[in-house]
């Protein structure tokens, strides 16, 4: 019994300090999340971003002008996720990626796309 207390104790000091550290890693990650193109385009390198507006103009194959209510920002889109979408410049869409501050400035790289909205 001498031994299972202390264990016990230390068992759930552990425990306390991995959900604190938990939480502390999901605050970070949360506040270096952005939801809009003015944010986005003055975020740091990797940050998340949840961007909603339209996709105004095509660059290339992959790379896309988003626009919001704040402003606009270059977008990278692979091909597979647009594959069974679409979309005009009017349709609203939810895109997630994370922040790209590449030598040709900022821009996101896109992991998820939605369709919001569709124009009609």
């Amino acid at each position: 019994m001498r031994i299972i207390m202390p264990l016990v104790l230390a068992l759930g000091l552990i425990t306390a300090t991995a959900t604190a550290l938990t939480h502390a890693a999901n605050a970070e990650q949360a506040a270096r999340q952005v939801s809009n193109t003015h944010d986005a385009l003055k975020a740091a390198d990797g940050a998340r971003a949840i961007l909603n507006g339209q996709l105004v103009k095509r660059l290339d194959n992959e790379h896309f002008v988003l626009r919001d209510a704040s402003g606009e920002i270059k977008v990278e889109i692979d091909p597979v996720l647009l594959r069974t979408l679409t979309l005009s410049d009017q349709t609203q869409v939810e895109l997630r990626g994370k922040i790209d501050n590449g030598w040709r400035g900022p821009e996101v790289e896109i992991d998820s796309i939605r369709v919001v909205t569709s124009p009609g």
